[in-house]
């Protein structure tokens, strides 16, 4: 291997988490509840933020919907949806921040999946 890229894989941060559910094929209700399943591996962080985005919506959305989850239970079940429901479309995707100040950094992502 080429020595910078040898040295650019050392220092890229490595997480294992693994969003299973919401998938592509997953359709995700309104009104709720909804599903969140994950992978894990003993390096990757006990809690984290859960966060609903989609940027192909106007104006986008990014909405903590979950803060400080114990990542070792593999799932959750959102039950409540915020006032309204969620807008329904596609292009959603649910990832995984290490906490509620710092949602911009992604520590697993799901695939898109449509909310109706």
């Amino acid at each position: 291997m080429h020595p910078v890229l040898a040295l650019l894989a050392a220092l890229t941060p490595t997480f294992a988490f693994l969003i299973t559910e919401p998938s592509s094929t997953t359709v995700w209700a309104a009104d709720g509840p909804n599903t969140i399943a994950w992978t894990k591996v003993s390096t990757d962080s006990e809690n984290v933020t859960v966060v609903l985005n989609n940027q192909q919506l106007k104006p986008p959305v990014s909405q903590v919907l979950l803060a400080f989850v114990d990542s070792t239970v593999g799932s959750i079940v959102v039950t409540q949806a915020p006032p309204g429901g969620f807008h329904p479309g596609s292009g959603y995707v649910v990832y995984f921040a290490p906490d509620t100040h710092t949602t911009g950094t992604r520590l697993s992502i799901s695939q898109q999946f449509r909310i109706a």
